[in-house]
Formats: C-alpha cells, sequence, structure tokens
C-alpha cells in the first residue's frame, strides 16, 4: 500500500488500525486505498458466524499464547486463526474441520474471581514470607499511602509483595487458569469476600451529572486517594445509602465541576478542523478536551467567549437524513464557494451533512457544488447487469478478475461517462456482466426432488472439460429454468454430476452436532460428519451404509416426547462444571443434552436431576411473595430511570437469573416490592371505586394527571390501583377519594336527567350528524359536566328529539281487535312523520 508517497507492506489489520490513523476518513488518500484493498481486506459478516472457540450455545476462551498449525500451513497463535475463519459461516467446511482439529489445543473456560458481581479493583494486598496476617499470609488495605524509605528498609529483610484484585483477577486470565481447577477455587476462595461486591440497585455516583476530577487527591477514610478512586469505591454503594450522601458532601467540591460544554444540548461534530486561536488548528473535539484538562467551568469568561467564537461551527442539531453532496466519490481538494466563503468540496461535505437531504440549504448546495466535487467511478455493468466477480479477463497484458476492475478504474480516476470508460464496456461487458435469471436454472433439480452437484467429478461441456459444481454456480447465476441451454444441460451430465446425498441419520431423527467420532483414526465432532465428510458420497452406496451403521447411534437421535428438564422449577447455573457420563461437562450443557435426548420420567432423566440438581439448579428471585401479584400500573426509579414499569421490572429480575435468598435478591426485594407488590383481593366484599360516592357513580376523567404513590399518575391508573387493592371498607380507600375526587371524578352531562332516551333517533349537533346515544357517549368522553354552559345548551336542544317518558300504556301497531298482537314486517319500508323508516 501507498500511503503520503511512502510504500509499505502491511497486514489488513495494521492497515486499518496502524498506518490509515494518520489518514484522514475524507480524503483522495481514503478513498484510493479503499477502492485498491477491501476486496482483499474485507469481508460481508456470515449469518452465522464461525468461531473457533463455540461449542454448542456456549463460547468458551482463546489460549492467545498457544501456537498451532494455521488454515496455510504455517504456525500461528490460537488467537489469529479465530479470526482467520471469522469469515465463514458457522456450519461451513472450513470452520468445522478447522473448529475440529483445533478446539482442544484453543479453547478453555477460563476462571473469573468475581464471576456475575464486581470488581473491587482498588483493594491492594501485602504478600509476606515470613510474617503471616490474617492467618492466610496476606495483609489487605484499600489504596493506603505508604512510606517508601520504610518499604526499603524491610525489603532486605523481608520481601513484600503488594497486589490488587485487579491484578489478581487479571493474572487469572494471563496465565490461562481453568475454571474448577484447583488454583482457581484457590484463589476465589483467598480473596472473593475482599474483592467481589454485588452490583447495588441504583449505583452511587459520586459527580453525578457533574464531571469528576479523576485524578485530584482527597482524604478519604483516612486515605489519600484520587476522586476517580473515591467514585469507584462509592459505585458499590447503593444511591439512597448514607455511605452515598456523606461521601457526596465531603468531596463533591474537591472532585467534581461543572465543566464547560461547548455544544450545551446540540451535537459536537467531533472531527470538524476549525482555525484555532494563535494560528493553530484544531478538532472541536480537541476544544472539548481542553475544557476538561483545563477544569473550565460553564460560568467562566473563557467558556463564554470560546463557545461565542466557535458554537456556530462546532454545533449542529443532527438531522433525520442527512444530506449527501455526492452518491459516492468526491474531488476531496477542489476549491469552491460555500455560502459565500471560499472552502474545499471536503468542508462543504461535512457541513452540508449537518443539513436535511431534502431542505433547501442541501438543494442549493448539490446545484452549485456536484458539477465540480462529485464525480462517478466507470462502472461496466451499469444498473441494468450484475457483475460476475470471478469472471477473468485479460487486462493490460494480465488475468485479472472482473471483480477487481473497479479498483484499478479507482486508482486511475476513470470516471463514467468518458472515453476510456466507454472502450473498457466495449471490451468487459460482455464477459463480465450479465442480466440474471427470473428463474434459476437448477441442473440437479427433477419434478419432485432437489440432488446436490458432485464437487470432485470432472465432465467435458461445451467443448472443454470443467467441475461439476462450477457447472451447477454457473447454470444458477446465468442461466433461465426454461432455456434450450438449461434443457440441453440437464439431458447431457445430470447423471454424472447429480446425486443423493448421504444422511447419517433417518428422515425423523435429529442430527447431534456436538458429539465426537473417530473416523478413520481422526477425531471429528459429529457437525463434520453431517456437513462435510459426506460430500459427494452418494445415498445407497456401499460406504454410505457403512457409515449409518458406525455412526447413527452417536450422531442422531429421535425426539423425546416430553423432554427431560433438569431444573424443571428453577434456573440453570450454566457455568458451573460437574462430572457427567465419565466426563466434566457444564450444567448449562447438560441441561441441554438431556433436553434434546431423555425423556421426562425416564431412568436417565431422573438420575441425572437426583444427582446434578443441587450443583446445577437454584431458585429464581422473586419481586413477590407467592401470596401477591405484580402491580402492572405502578412504576419504580431504577438505573437512574424513574418511570420503570413494575411489569418491565419484574422481567428483569426473569432475565437476569438472581438466585432466592442472596443478598442481591433481598436488597432488591426490599427496595421495590413494596411499590410493586399487592396481596389481590378475592372481591367478597365490594371493591374500592375511586369515582363512587354512597350509591352514586360518577365519570372518570382518565387523562387528568394527580400525584400518587410518589409518581405522576392518571387518575385511570389511580382508580384501576385501588380497584385491585383495597375494598370499599378499607381507610385507604376513603382518604383517596378525599384527596383525588375533585380532580379525577365528574358528574356528565345527562340529556334526559329524569327520561329515557331514545338511543337510535339521528339528530345534527354543533353541525355533525350523530345519534342521540353517541352524544351521550361524547359528553363522557369529552367531559362535559352537568351544570355547564354546553351542558345546558344541548338539553334545551336534544330534549325534545332525544328524550321521551315511558308511557303507561305503550301504543302496539300490530294490535287486533281481540288486543292481541300480530307479526310485524320488519323489512317493510314506510313513511313515518316525514322519513322512510321499516316497520
Amino acid at each position: 500500500v501507498e500511503v503520503d508517497g511512502a510504500s509499505t507492506t502491511t497486514t489488513c489489520g495494521e492497515l486499518d488500525y496502524g498506518v490509515l490513523r494518520t489518514v484522514t476518513k475524507d480524503s483522495e488518500t481514503c478513498d484510493k486505498v479503499r477502492l485498491d484493498l477491501s476486496e482483499k481486506c474485507c469481508y460481508m459478516y456470515p449469518q452465522d458466524q464461525c468461531l473457533l472457540c463455540r461449542k454448542g450455545r456456549e463460547y468458551l476462551n482463546i489460549r492467545s499464547d498457544v501456537n498451532v498449525t494455521s488454515l496455510d500451513g504455517t504456525d500461528a497463535p490460537c488467537s489469529l486463526v479465530n479470526q482467520m475463519i471469522a469469515p465463514e459461516e458457522d456450519d461451513s467446511e472450513l470452520c468445522v474441520t478447522t473448529r475440529d482439529n483445533l478446539f482442544d489445543s484453543c479453547c478453555y473456560r477460563a476462571c473469573n474471581l468475581c464471576e456475575g458481581q464486581g470488581l473491587r479493583w482498588w483493594v491492594e494486598f501485602e504478600e509476606q514470607e515470613e510474617e503471616e496476617e490474617d492467618g492466610d499470609g496476606r495483609g489487605l488495605q484499600e489504596v493506603a499511602e505508604v512510606d517508601t524509605n520504610d518499604v526499603e528498609e524491610e525489603s532486605e529483610e523481608d520481601p513484600i509483595e503488594t497486589k490488587t484484585c485487579s491484578s489478581i483477577d487479571a493474572s487469572l486470565y494471563a496465565d490461562f487458569i481453568v475454571a474448577g481447577s484447583d488454583q482457581c477455587l484457590e484463589t476465589k476462595a483467598m480473596y472473593q469476600s475482599d474483592c467481589c461486591y454485588t452490583f447495588p440497585t441504583n449505583a452511587c455516583s459520586l459527580c453525578g451529572e457533574q464531571t469528576l476530577l479523576w485524578a485530584t487527591e482527597v482524604e478519604y477514610e483516612g486515605k489519600t486517594v484520587s476522586c476517580g478512586v473515591a467514585d469507584n469505591i462509592l459505585n458499590t454503594e447503593d444511591e439512597s445509602s448514607p455511605a452515598c450522601t456523606t461521601s457526596r458532601d465531603a468531596l463533591s467540591d474537591n472532585c467534581c465541576f461543572d465543566k464547560c460544554k461547548l455544544c450545551d444540548n446540540e451535537q459536537l461534530a467531533w472531527d470538524y478542523v476549525i482555525d484555532y486561536y494563535n494560528d493553530t488548528s484544531k478538532t472541536c473535539g480537541d476544544i472539548e478536551a481542553i475544557f476538561a484538562a483545563n477544569e473550565i467551568k460553564s460560568n467562566s469568561d473563557m467558556c463564554s467567549s470560546t463557545k461565542e467564537d466557535f458554537q456556530s461551527l462546532c454545533c449542529f442539531t443532527p438531522p433525520i437524513t442527512p444530506c449527501e453532496l455526492c452518491p459516492e466519490y468526491v474531488r476531496w481538494e477542489e476549491d469552491v464557494e460555500f455560502e459565500g466563503v471560499k472552502s474545499t468540496c471536503k468542508d462543504a461535505t461535512t457541513m452540508l451533512k449537518r443539513e436535511e437531504e431534502f431542505s433547501d440549504q442541501c438543494k442549493i448546495g448539490k446545484q452549485q457544488m456536484q458539477e465540480t466535487c462529485c464525480y462517478e467511478l466507470c462502472d461496466v455493468c451499469g444498473e441494468s447487469l450484475v457483475l460476475d466477480w470471478d469472471a477473468v479477463v485479460e487486462y493490460e497484458g494480465e488475468p485479472v478478475a472482473c471483480g477487481d476492475l473497479k479498483p484499478i478504474f479507482g486508482r486511475n480516476e476513470i470516471e463514467e461517462g468518458s472515453n476510456v470508460c466507454d472502450a473498457a464496456k466495449n471490451t468487459y461487458r460482455d464477459f463480465c456482466c450479465y442480466t440474471p435469471p427470473d428463474e434459476p436454472c437448477n441442473m440437479c433439480q427433477t419434478d419432485t426432488a432437489y440432488f446436490d452437484a458432485y464437487s470432485s467429478v470432472e465432465v467435458d461441456l461445451w467443448g472443454s472439460p470443467t467441475n461439476c459444481s462450477d457447472v451447477y454456480d454457473y447454470l444458477i447465476r446465468r442461466i433461465e429454468s426454461d432455456s434450450d441451454t438449461c434443457a440441453s444441460t440437464k439431458d447431457s451430465i445430470f447423471d454424472q454430476c447429480c446425486y443423493n446425498k448421504c444422511s447419517i441419520c433417518d428422515g425423523n431423527q435429529l442430527q447431534d452436532f456436538e458429539q465426537q467420532i473417530d473416523l478413520g483414526g481422526e477425531a471429528i465432532s459429529c457437525m463434520q460428519l453431517h456437513t462435510v465428510r459426506t460430500n459427494d458420497i452418494a445415498a445407497g452406496s456401499n460406504i454410505c451404509q457403512s457409515m449409518r451403521s458406525q455412526f447413527s447411534p452417536t450422531c442422531c437421535y429421535d425426539a423425546p416426547a416430553t423432554p427431560c428438564a433438569l431444573c424443571a422449577e428453577g434456573a440453570i447455573r450454566k457455568e458451573v462444571e460437574v462430572d457427567f457420563g465419565g466426563d466434566t461437562e457444564s450444567c448449562n450443557q447438560i441441561a441441554n443434552f438431556l433436553a434434546n435426548r431423555a425423556s421426562n420420567g425416564t431412568e436417565e432423566c431422573s438420575i441425572a436431576k437426583v444427582e446434578l440438581m443441587q450443583h446445577c439448579c437454584f431458585d429464581k428471585c422473586r419481586l413477590c411473595k407467592e401470596n401477591e401479584q405484580i402491580d402492572w400500573d405502578g412504576y419504580v426509579t431504577f438505573e437512574g430511570k424513574d418511570d420503570v414499569s413494575c411489569g418491565s421490572f419484574d422481567w428483569y429480575f426473569t432475565t437476569n437469573i438472581i438466585e432466592e435468598g442472596t443478598s442481591q435478591c433481598t436488597q432488591m426485594q426490599n427496595a421495590f416490592s413494596q411499590q410493586c407488590c399487592y396481596e389481590p383481593m378475592d372481591y367478597s366484599t365490594p371493591a374500592c371505586s375511586l369515582c363512587k360516592r354512597g350509591d352514586i357513580w360518577y365519570e372518570i376523567n382518565g387523562t387528568a394527571e394527580v400525584f400518587f404513590d410518589g409518581l405522576s399518575r392518571s387518575c385511570t391508573d389511580v382508580s384501576n390501583s385501588l380497584f385491585r387493592k383495597y375494598d370499599e371498607q378499607n381507610g385507604f380507600c376513603d382518604a383517596a377519594r378525599s384527596e383525588y375526587f375533585e380532580a379525577c371524578c365528574f358528574e356528565k352531562c345527562d340529556i334526559c336527567q329524569g327520561s329515557l332516551l331514545d338511543a337510535n333517533v339521528e339528530v345534527a349537533y354543533n353541525g355533525t350528524a350523530t345519534t342521540c346515544l353517541e352524544l351521550g357517549v361524547r359528553f363522557a368522553a369529552d367531559i362535559i359536566q352537568a351544570g355547564s354552559e354546553e351542558c345546558n345548551a344541548a338539553k334545551s336542544a336534544l330534549f325534545e328529539p332525544c328524550c321521551y317518558q315511558s308511557p303507561f300504556d305503550p301504543c302496539v301497531l300490530c294490535a287486533s281487535t281481540d288486543g292481541k298482537a300480530g307479526e310485524i314486517r320488519e323489512n317493510v319500508d314506510v313513511n313515518f312523520y316525514g322519513s322512510t323508516t321499516t316497520c
């Protein structure tokens, strides 16, 4: 690669993270490097990425210090091999075979000092060779000051090694200590109680919304520590704890300040370069860093003057759809005039990205600068055709893949519409481009079945030898299924190229991917057998029959009708390892195996439960007691958010699998169960109704907001909560009515007070045709109160058409002379008081 006139040889990783760090993103150099090398260095993420140390659904750690034989036959560390197979699909041949070969050498389950808990990284231990403290050969201190002279004097007689929780945890990882090993268990037993803590529900922050002066030293609990360390120590406390409040009061003046923010509530353009003071250039991000380094306060003169000078250049409201001056390629260094000022295409492109795509500024900018700033790279195939990346053509006397033409055009700046581009299209389009078929030709498809194509069989086709799988791929990409080419190819080579692939399992069985087998002296996984080793082996062949009889008992199984659930009533300790079937396996792997292989109630399932449940299973922490229910309308403050519903908070309990009886569980229950849990009523006595007084029911103003249970709540939420939790006789019900009745309840306007409503009569009200019944519903929804001007006006206008007194002796239309009622012709239309209606 050539950067800034210097040529160097490097790897893709070093190029991306090293060499290109000095190259601006929006520059010609960057564009050229991308065009030239992106095809070699970059890949699309596979749908299911290959990971070397993935075993089923578990992900293990990589031994980065171990060297193995890599894909190209050279020695390489396991970590590099993992990167090399990352572009592959998880079930690809390369992924499966590499993982089978290297898994045992490269992968392990790492020991973690504080698994699932926080690490007190600042805690220090003094390890002494002779004198023992605390009975375990170590003295404990938290970031204590040590006189260096004393240390030098002591070290001559009694060497002291200082360790921290952080260094101990890091050493477990650096030394590749395996989880469950003696060294792992001994280290945890010695240090876990001092080094680990349960995450608080709402962690204490020393400075809150202010900026922390990390390096400033203060006195904290008799020791000199930095504000950063003090903040980390306080993170182990809850926001509402006395320790948090006391420490904030004592330390915030020295540790916290209101930092000047260049952009206030707008977004900062971090990379935008401006002319700073004293003829220097800075990015907007540099200015923000200067504020932090020099402790520039928000109310200082320097803050105000700097914001006045640079805020308009550095700050903007991010658009929903940013304006893009050029669709693809930019002549970055070309000079243009932007908003009346001399600029470059690069700066103009950056500034226009702050505008909306459909704004006037964007449209004007494009009209004025697109012709100067933008160009389209030569595209051999255009928009109507598809590029055949692997097809090979001759370019300047050398064989070149069609997919490599674009980088070549980019390096030479061959633009669309130029004579050179037109000549390239005429030369290469027929070879490199094609129209994709609407219905591709599948060489190995019949009317009733799909077959595979041999990858190892060579055939003569169109006058040249080729591979069956290559023919298959070509036909799929380029040829229509109903074409003569498709039909003639099938006729000529179907029998030679197509086969029914060998399946190790019967049709109704499931494939096991994780078990290991011995194939010709080589240990491989069943996954490799199913996906790779049966390629080019036809069903019914002798070798297929032999493989089925030899490996189906291990690699195939019948799905149980009722799967064995190891921890049916609780949760699984996924990382715990136990002995199972002669091997050490994690509880999670065992639970998956039993669910896939064993039926509930069988001897295998029952024995596994008896032997493993105490080690692998635990009861999940529940927010509410067994006799309580979740208040779905309740809200709590959690992790800095004050609008977390109790329903979603209960979901947090379930998904994070906190163990019942742990301090974390007890702490969470004490903090939130009172707000989120209640004992449901049995409704043998009437429930509390907010908008009922005596025997009279009133309407509820559902959208009105009141302060209830420490939060702003709608009257509907308050009414629902009272109805679920309290009966009519409860004192809290009376108190809530007294507090909220006036704000939440009202007497609805009743048009027909004392009379009956003729529901289906159509009337006109406020210029709209409606029925009397719809008006009654609308008055409730629109909170039209009895006695209001609108209610009185509606009564005077609507009482006569909408309301009536119930007659003492109703008129019967079809009564006969002897007083008996006759049948009504229901659907006959008649004229009744000037309008057409049915009988």
